[in-house]
């Protein structure tokens, strides 16, 4: 009788040692949750009613945001939006309401006085022309000068020779970096900082920004 009391006793204290295990696991799982949670929301924001999370890319760090969308063959495409530069701390002004996406086709004409010896500008240009192509919009490229058009063997567009149903963005020298919209005019002013990067990437926000704020209503 007495062995068999040690035997229950024993086995009672086991399964105690056993509760207290589990709920030890318990625990460390629910704080590995917590603290993975933690981590997680600091590199996660949301900016101009976009998701955003920052990410490593070898030693460069990208702000992600994605969103999908469907081709005219009804084809479902996760587009995949990475800027260089913060958009909370881009501090470039935008002045009305860019495009909309599903646009057939935009102009891109650039200015005399555009600095093309930036740093980042040819990068940058390439980026917006691949964010509007891949976007479903076929891109027309040229220049603002007719003259110097004629002479380059280079197509002549401006906002003011572009019908207004045609969305044009010119690209022009300026005192600061901006970006003055009216109607379907994009004006995008590089100014002394050759803010060329800031300025497109704050242009794709507020394109998309803008795509989503009219999806929701």
């Amino acid at each position: 009788m007495i062995s068999k009391r040690k035997e229950k006793k024993q086995e009672k204290l086991l399964e105690k040692d056993l509760v207290k295990i589990m709920l030890f696991g318990v625990f460390l799982v629910v704080i590995y949750l917590v603290v993975s949670y933690y981590f997680k929301s600091l590199n996660q924001f949301e900016y101009a009613g976009l998701d955003f999370t920052r990410e490593r890319f070898d030693s460069d760090t990208l702000y992600h945001y994605y969103y999908y969308y469907t081709t005219p063959s009804g084809q479902t495409v996760q587009y995949n939006l990475y800027l260089h530069i913060d958009p909370r701390t881009n501090n470039v002004t935008v002045q009305g309401d860019p495009l909309l996406l599903g646009k057939p086709y935009v102009y891109l004409t650039y200015d005399d006085s555009f600095p093309e010896t930036c740093r980042f500008t040819g990068s940058s240009i390439v980026d917006l022309n691949l964010f509007l192509k891949q976007n479903q919009i076929t891109v027309m490229s040229g220049v603002m000068n007719e003259t110097y058009a004629k002479k380059t063997n280079k197509d002549y567009y401006t906002c003011a020779n572009r019908p207004e149903s045609v969305e044009v963005f010119e690209f022009l020298a300026g005192n600061e970096t901006a970006i003055v919209i009216e109607d379907n005019c994009h004006r995008v002013y590089i100014g002394p900082d050759c803010g060329m990067r800031d300025a497109v990437e704050k242009l794709k926000v507020a394109i998309l920004s803008e795509a989503r704020a009219r999806a929701l209503d």
